[in-house]
């Protein structure tokens, strides 16, 4: 038989050509045995509300069904990890209203064998408030006072209570300050209020060498980390944490930061009782740290 004829017999039935030589060509569904339709069924039950070829046609929308499944189950967890990081999120909200962290509540929680989920306390915490206030007044007595503490802003010091918290905690650091000629001490009152303090050691000698080149450094109000790294950030300290430990440091790193410091001050104290050159000649005192002309280190 003829290409032509074959082809004429096949656009004659209206049967589309065979792409491969032995593809086969689909079954009709009512030849199909009863487990494979019930089959079909199940599937193609699945993707109804799909669109496209993956509603109706077995062999792709099988393979749309069990991806989407997948997700399913998937999401079903997430569900769950979602809704917890949500409660936990809304419970850290109201513990932070009340003067508290989340952190503290769910360990008092525990160890007051209060069995309330993250759920329940959160609606609570969202449509009645008294009763979350009650609750956290059973396992945290102290929340309202720790909240008027939160409440309250802190303390501003004037100029002359930081000279009186700063200076002598600056002198406790450095003895040797007020004799020794390797150090310069400035104090700045900036516009906003605060004081800055800047003390700088080395030879002077070098100093003056190092300065012309690098005059942004010549002002000893600047600390030297502001031009070398300006953009990098640094925790503030509180002025209440100056006067700790008080007059004696206990602590290791301290105290072997300035051991070889104290075995130089001891051994220039001691060419100075001999009379021989020492570095301890300078003659200033805490009256110098207001002086209005800056200290340089072209100074004599």
């Amino acid at each position: 038989r003829s290409y032509q004829k074959i082809r004429g017999e096949y656009l004659k039935k209206k049967i589309p050509a065979k792409r491969y030589m032995y593809e086969k060509e689909p079954t009709p569904f009512k030849e199909l045995s009863l487990s494979m339709q019930r089959r079909r069924e199940m599937w193609l039950k699945y993707s109804v509300n799909f669109k496209g070829r993956r509603r109706n046609c077995y062999r792709i929308a099988k393979q749309a069904v069990m991806k989407a499944l997948t997700h399913k189950m998937r999401s079903r967890r997430m569900f769950k990890r979602d809704r917890r990081q949500l409660w936990v999120m809304r419970l850290n909200a109201a513990c932070r209203h009340h003067g508290t962290k989340y952190s503290r509540f769910a360990r008092a929680l525990r160890l007051n064998n209060v069995m309330l989920n993250r759920k329940v306390l959160s609606q609570l915490a969202i449509f009645d408030r008294p009763v979350f206030a009650s609750v956290l007044s059973v396992i945290d007595p102290q929340w309202p006072e720790r909240l008027e503490k939160w409440k309250t802003p802190p303390k501003q010091y004037t100029v002359q209570e930081m000279d009186a918290i700063a200076i002598p905690w600056i002198e406790r650091q450095l003895p040797q300050m007020y004799t020794d000629t390797n150090v310069r001490f400035n104090r700045k009152v900036a516009d906003h209020g605060a004081v800055e303090y800047t003390v700088d050691f080395g030879d002077p000698e070098q100093w003056r060498e190092y300065l012309p080149q690098t005059p942004e450094l010549a002002n000893f109000n600047i600390p030297d980390h502001w031009v070398k790294d300006a953009n990098r950030g640094s925790e503030p300290w509180k002025l209440d944490y100056l006067n700790f430990p008080g007059e004696k440091n206990d602590n290791r790193d301290y105290i072997r930061l300035m051991e070889p410091a104290k075995a130089s001050q001891l051994e220039e104290e001691e060419k100075k009782e001999k009379g021989e050159s020492s570095r301890l000649t300078k003659e200033s005192s805490r009256d110098d740290w207001f002086n209005e002309e800056p200290q340089s280190w072209f100074d004599n």
